[in-house]
């Protein structure tokens, strides 16, 4: 009689309870995952084919306590399956929820024409702008594609205002900068850098193609 492998039998049902951990969870609807979280609450939210499947995704701003007991602010991205059930496909980096330095804050979320097209702004003593961020699913990965920004800095020596359009896949960018009400716009090519949404916090966003800080 042949005696059992005991040391293969263990290593088969550890590998049979690795697979059943990393198996993802299917929630009925993303309120049902936010109410899982500690304090979670859902702060703006829109429904949208992300996927090219034909069903309605979704994501939206999510607010919960972390480890440390202080609120973070997330954007989830959920996948709608075919029956109907949600799971998690990405969730963007945490931020503060009470802005942090700079007062950053998102201020729009929505989906159109397959992108998720998140807003992000900020007002810091004479300065403050908006990033408008558009994020695809692209080769596999979710990243950020395209960009518009646009930044201010109102002082008692002058005015500057920085306008920036890009496309991250080209590498295709437009920068206007108004000086004291004259403006220059200016084509360009910047690095084809990808910007992963589970990297994307927000404020990030505005130095991609204007390098010189506008404060």
């Amino acid at each position: 009689m042949m005696r059992p492998n005991i040391l293969f039998a263990g290593a088969l049902a550890a590998m049979a309870h690795a697979a059943f951990a990393q198996a993802p969870i299917e929630y009925k609807t993303p309120a049902s995952f936010v109410g899982s979280l500690k304090n979670g609450s859902i702060a703006m939210s829109d429904k949208g084919d992300l996927t090219g499947d034909g069903r309605d995704d979704w994501a939206g701003e999510v607010i919960a306590e972390n480890a440390e007991g202080y609120k973070d602010r997330a954007i989830y991205i959920f996948r709608r399956t075919a029956n109907d059930s949600y799971l998690v496909a990405a969730k963007s980096a945490p931020r503060s929820a009470e802005g942090g330095t700079g007062n950053y804050f998102y201020e729009g979320l929505d989906i159109r024409n397959g992108s998720l097209f998140v807003s992000m702004s900020y007002h810091w003593k004479t300065c403050g702008g908006n990033a408008r961020s558009q994020f695809k699913l692209h080769k596999n990965q979710w990243r950020m594609i395209g960009l518009k920004s646009v930044e201010m800095n109102q002082s008692d020596t002058g005015s500057l205002n920085v306008a920036s359009d890009a496309n991250l896949l080209t590498g295709a960018a437009i920068l206007t900068r108004t000086i004291d009400g004259k403006a220059t716009t200016e084509k360009m090519k910047i690095k084809q850098e990808i910007i992963l949404f589970e990297n994307y916090e927000g404020s990030g966003a505005f130095s991609i193609v204007e390098k010189e800080p506008v404060c």
